[in-house]
């Protein structure tokens, strides 16, 4: 088998992985060829590599390149500083130029782990195409990168991690040659660089569709999602058969370790990072593979499990606990009481508006008892403004608002780019929220509802504040309040009667004007699920809904109406 790789210094650690899991699972008759394309690597890290031939016996080629002289055509983006990633398109001219007459050639990136002989792969029959290819599963970002790319609806988008090359026909069509007509004409560089180059050139399904099982990632959308085969039929929506995920599902040849899954993420999970280590450890990088991998333990022992973004289950940290000495229990009739001599509360919303929509009835009743802290600006390019000036102007209506509610604390957090969810943005402020959210202070403490349906919320709501209580704790004796925006709390304890605070809410939100037009009508949908709500208080004619818990129950993941559900 000839397989190639494109690495990079930083990547060694998963080259050495990727060939010792390739060696550890390979038939008794299956042979290699390496073949290692970098802009130069050291001796040292040669003899690293070559050492894994303790595990089985292997032929390797190292080749030298200077992307410049030859990707000349190519571009880099802010993403992606490097032209690295398109070295895989020109492979077989490289090798073809060089003197190597390979008929076949399996280019794999090097963030994988091979679970199988890669034998069946390698065979797999082309028939008359160039490539072959493991269809990519369709998420509502991939719909809108297709359509940004003007790809043929009908063409399955493909990974570029793994390409089986009938070198002769690639060269023939000057598939190379066609990459560069597109890059050329592209003024800013692609997002997915080499991936969306590939797709233009072999779209309309011009390539060989491989099974999923030869190249299926652990985790999607860089979320903490567990296995849930239902979550890979849901993704995949009818690319392959219910049968072909299942397959990949339960008897993976190669898991590709792309963003999230890698075993140094956060997100990874602790199946995929004992994975890495049964195959790291027998490389030169055993040390800091073990260091990835305690880190991960040391998670997963002293967590419970807690609900977190699409409900998927993750670990909380114990520590917890340590917070709640005293059993708090929560009236049968829960109420609120604001008085911020005593502590108050403190509202977090993910975004400008969101306080108004699930919680301005509140704010005004208890004007000036409760403090305000918004986590994301959330710019996003719209109507012909950038997303920076987007930005500039919710948290300028933020200001605005904050002034005629009366609040006297309150805080904002700059977040803008193309495409939300901004989870990395929100998180890389942690610090920032730190130096001025003091949860020890409040009485109270309102939050999205923990399965609202935006990301963003659900994030803030079940993971991050939780974190943030480990530097800042609240009293035992502190109520968390859950109120409503993008989904509705199925079994409220608690209605606030906002009929005389209505006129003032809705005069409020439309002060938030860059947010609202005919589509998103914000002042309309509000006011409906007002009046909805006041059915659960009559004579009331609007209403708010809240779910109260103690804090206890909050950073257990036990919502009342949540466990009621599940049963």
């Amino acid at each position: 088998m000839n397989i190639v790789f494109c690495i990079s210094e930083n990547y060694l650690i998963f080259l050495e992985t990727a060939i010792a899991s390739i060696l550890a699972n390979a038939a008794s008759n299956d042979e290699f060829n390496f073949i290692i394309f970098s802009e130069g690597i050291s001796n040292n890290a040669k003899n690293n590599i070559e050492n894994l031939q303790k595990i089985k016996n292997f032929k390797i080629t190292y080749i030298d390149v200077d992307l410049e002289k030859e990707l000349p055509d190519f571009k880099t983006t802010d993403i992606w500083t490097s032209k690295l990633c398109y070295l895989r398109i020109k492979v077989p001219l490289i090798l073809s130029n060089l003197g190597f007459k390979y008929e076949r050639l399996l280019y794999l990136d090097a963030d994988i782990i091979v679970h199988k002989s890669l034998t069946e792969l390698y065979n797999t029959s082309l028939d008359k195409y160039a490539i072959g290819a493991v269809a990519s599963p369709i998420t509502d970002e991939e719909l809108n990168h297709f359509n940004e790319l003007a790809l043929n609806k009908k063409h399955n988008y493909f990974y570029s991690g793994l390409l089986l090359f009938d070198t002769k026909k690639y060269i023939e069509n000057h598939y190379y040659e066609k990459a560069c007509a597109i890059s050329i004409n592209e003024e800013k560089g692609f997002y997915w660089p080499d991936m969306d180059l590939l797709n233009l050139i072999f779209q309309i399904n011009n390539y060989k569709k491989l099974k999923p099982k030869f190249s299926i990632n652990p985790l999607f959308n860089h979320e903490p999602l567990t296995y849930n085969l239902q979550t890979y039929f849901k993704i995949y929506n009818g690319i392959y058969s219910n049968e072909e995920i299942k397959e990949a599902f339960y008897k993976p040849v190669i898991w590709q370790l792309a963003g999230g899954a890698k075993p140094n993420s956060r997100e990874s999970n602790l199946k995929t990072v004992l994975k890495f280590y049964k195959y790291a450890k027998l490389t030169s990088f055993q040390n800091i593979a073990l260091k990835f991998l305690i880190k991960k333990l040391f998670k997963f022992i002293i967590r419970k499990d807690v609900f977190c973004m699409d409900g998927y289950k993750i670990k909380q940290i114990k520590i917890f606990d340590k917070i709640i000495k005293q059993k708090i229990k929560i009236l049968p009739n829960p109420s609120i009481e604001l008085n911020s001599l005593r502590g108050g509360g403190i509202l977090v919303c993910p975004h400008p508006d969101d306080e108004i929509i699930g919680a301005g009835g509140l704010l005004i009743k208890y004007s000036g008892k409760l403090d305000v802290a918004c986590l994301s600006s959330s710019g996003v390019k719209y109507n012909g403004q950038s997303a920076k000036e987007r930005s500039d102007i919710r948290i300028k209506e933020f200001y605005s608002v904050m002034e005629a509610l009366n609040v006297k604390n309150y805080w904002i957090f700059e977040t803008f780019g193309e495409q939300p969810p901004f989870i990395n943005q929100i998180d890389n402020h942690l610090k920032d929220y730190l130096k001025v959210i003091d949860f020890s202070k409040y009485d109270y403490i309102f939050l999205p509802q923990p399965k609202d349906s935006h990301p963003e919320h659900r994030y803030i709501t079940n993971n991050l504040i939780k974190r943030l209580m480990l530097y800042s704790k609240p009293k035992p004796t502190t109520k968390v309040v859950f109120y409503e925006v993008w989904q509705s709390i199925s079994e409220p304890n608690y209605y606030l009667n906002i009929d005389d605070y209505m006129e003032k809410k809705l005069q409020i939100l439309k002060m938030y004007s860059s947010q609202i037009d005919e589509i998103w009508n914000y002042p309309r949908w509000v006011k409906g699920l007002n009046t909805y709500r006041s059915m659960s208080m009559p004579p009331a004619k609007y209403a708010e809904a809240y779910y109260i818990c103690s804090l206890k129950d909050y950073l257990r993941g036990e919502y009342g109406y949540y466990k009621k559900i599940k049963k």
